[in-house]
């Protein structure tokens, strides 16, 4: 196996780990995509093609972890936020009623 290979197959290995395929089960499906392709192992444009699919899973790992980061600080933002609604003291409007016949008002206020 040419030394272009090894390092994605070492990628491929540490990130099956994560995933539901093993670094052999990549390693075939990224063989069977390029000689798809018509390309011939041990050639350059077949090693080219192996580092691409390698990029390629690489890129859509990272994006998916993105994604992920993403979601949780939205979910813990969200959790904050109704945290803090359950913890917000009441608002009070106060007013003063009108004057009675004998002059006095009352203080009024209403909790929202």
């Amino acid at each position: 196996m040419s030394r272009i290979l090894i390092a994605p197959l070492l990628i491929a290995a540490s990130l099956s780990l994560a995933g539901c395929q093993t670094a052999q089960e990549l390693a075939q499906e990224d063989d069977a995509t390029c000689r798809s392709y018509g390309l011939q192992f041990g050639t350059p444009d077949y090693a080219q093609c192996r580092q691409y699919q390698q990029a390629d899973r690489t890129a859509r790992y990272q994006a998916y972890q993105q994604r992920q980061a993403i979601e949780n600080a939205a979910r813990a933002f969200s959790n904050a936020t109704v945290q803090n609604e359950k913890n917000r003291k009441p608002t009070e409007k106060c007013s003063m009623s009108p004057p009675d016949k004998d002059g006095s008002s009352k203080r009024v206020c209403t909790s929202y």
